[in-house]
């Protein structure tokens, strides 16, 4: 009887934990996506949010040429398979997506490797960084020029000329 009431315990707190990881998940601002063998087993609803899909069957069972630019698809599946072997990648790094409509935008993910169901999955976060880059290109621009007259200001005189002054030099 003590060890029906310890396997009925275990039991009790491992579905605890499921639900307490499936609130988790769910609730997330970052969108949260499984993947194994390079196709999506699992989305949040955040990550439908961000790349613009309604249910998760449009993209379940997809490969990531569906959701990661073209520009940037190599990189993002040599970091897989580095991560698949054992070999150290970056944990974090920025990356030009697509939405379902073929808008790029883009985006910060956070991947590692890890075990689901007993098969070798890649377990990502998704956070749409596109407005904050265009407020960085926002803030250079505006750094180097004047909002009224759209002329470059001193620092962007300077700039150019320095530049300017580089291409004079090599080619004499």
């Amino acid at each position: 009887e003590l060890r029906e009431s310890e396997s009925r315990q275990a039991r009790q707190r491992l579905t605890e934990s499921e639900i307490r990881y499936r609130i988790t998940t769910e609730l997330s601002n970052d969108g949260i996506a499984i993947l194994s063998e390079g196709k999506y087993i699992y989305v949040n609803r955040k990550f439908l949010e961000i790349y613009g899909y309604d249910k998760e069957e449009e993209i379940i069972g997809k490969t990531l040429a569906v959701t990661v630019h073209p520009d940037d698809l190599d990189m993002v599946l040599s970091y897989n398979l580095k991560r698949k072997k054992g070999e150290s990648v970056p944990s974090n790094y920025e990356l030009k997506a697509l939405r379902k409509d073929g808008t790029p935008f883009f985006t910060e993910v956070s991947a590692a490797q890890g075990n689901h169901e007993g098969k070798s999955v890649t377990i990502a976060s998704f956070r749409d960084t596109t407005e904050r880059r265009n407020f960085e290109e926002r803030l250079k621009t505006i750094s180097v020029m004047d909002e009224l007259t759209g002329l470059y200001n001193r620092r962007g005189f300077f700039k150019l000329a320095n530049q300017n002054l580089k291409i004079a030099g090599r080619i004499k």
